[in-house]
């Protein structure tokens, strides 16, 4: 979709029926298959239905391991079980898994419910004024795995790709679809940007578009856009940002935010939760990013039935985007946009290309 000249960031969204997915595929292998793996676990709002009565849950950390036999330890780094200083901390989970096997880690009994909202061990959520917590999970292996965080609810279902030693960097983008609003739910579901911390003392700076403000913690304080806001995080903490008032417009989802950080790398998850793309729906769509120091310059849309939106931001100044047919010839125009840096656009894509 670029000639080697150009770098954005691409995140290809796909819109089949009633469910809506992040695709992102490059020409350069940003594999999930590692060692080391970071996350942030996003909340999801529950529904109250009898049927699927949390969005959150079952939440499963699926993880598979290649030829090798893998000991994989899961572990929550700033809030770790200590017998006398935290009784009730997270106990670090040790699992033997043989090669060429899979392993379902059902970490569902951490998530609130309806039945019970006061469980909060786990999701990343607006738990008090600061808004970080200490719910970063770091996955570790004696030999390389993949790992996937699986939502599978009647309402919402998705998977977020770990990325392992990919998703850590100093510096990211974030893409964001801006065409659907939220859906009203009780309690709220609303979009964010999750960010945990591998290192102690990780100075963390948001930088939102001008004409852009969010909010975070549980007092809703407001950040605005175009002014460089700061919190300084340790090892496995987390912080959420999500739109100003939990809004559940589409033009104050938080595209083109830009996330650096000092002292260390961080991880970043991004969740749209309960999109309505349509009067009874509530699609679910999230992805662990990757920094833009391994973004890459040419990306292809699998070809589905249904239309594709594809949605690129630009990580430099005059960066020209050229997207081309199944056949190779231009789609319109020769570049077909130039984007500045942090910029946003989107492309539809008719269904049944590529």
């Amino acid at each position: 979709m670029t000639n080697k000249y150009t770098k954005q960031y691409l995140k290809a969204l796909l819109y089949a029926g009633m469910i809506l997915s992040f695709i992102g595929i490059s020409s350069r292998a940003y594999s999930q298959i590692d060692t080391d793996f970071w996350f942030v676990v996003p909340e999801l709002s529950y529904r109250s239905t009898s049927t699927a009565p949390t969005g959150g849950t079952p939440g499963i950390m699926r993880l598979a391991t290649l030829e090798l036999d893998a000991i994989v330890t899961v572990t929550m780094p700033a809030n770790r079980y200590d017998a006398g200083t935290n009784p009730s901390g997270f106990q670090d989970i040790v699992i033997n898994i043989p090669g060429n096997s899979s392993y379902a880690l059902d970490l569902s009994s951490f998530i609130d419910s309806q039945a019970d909202p006061t469980n909060n061990r786990l999701e990343n959520k607006p738990l008090n004024p600061s808004g970080v917590n200490d719910f970063g999970l770091h996955i570790t292996a004696t030999n390389m795995i993949t790992a996937y965080w699986e939502i599978d609810y009647e309402f919402g279902s998705d998977l977020w790709t770990l990325k392992g030693q990919n998703a850590l960097g100093t510096l990211f983008y974030t893409p964001f679809q801006n065409r659907y609003p939220t859906k009203f739910q009780n309690p709220i579901a609303y979009s964010a940007i999750d960010i945990v911390a591998t290192v102690d003392g990780t100075l963390v700076t948001i930088t939102l578009p001008v004409g852009t403000n969010a909010s975070y913690g549980s007092g809703v304080t407001t950040i605005f856009g175009g002014v460089p806001f700061n919190v300084v995080l340790n090892q496995g903490q987390t912080f959420s940002l999500f739109p100003v008032g939990y809004s559940a417009m589409p033009a104050d989802r938080l595209f083109s935010t830009k996330i650096e950080s000092i002292g260390g790398p961080v991880a970043v998850t991004l969740k749209d939760d309960a999109i309505r793309t349509g009067p009874q729906s509530e699609d679910l769509i999230g992805d662990q990013m990757i920094p833009t120091d391994i973004v890459g310059d040419n990306y292809i849309i699998p070809e589905t039935k249904s239309a594709n939106t594809a949605y690129l931001i630009a990580i430099e100044d005059n960066t020209d985007i050229y997207i081309s047919n199944p056949d190779g010839t231009p789609v319109a125009g020769v570049p077909y946009a130039t984007l500045a840096e942090g910029e946003q656009m989107l492309f539809d894509i008719p269904g049944g290309s590529k």
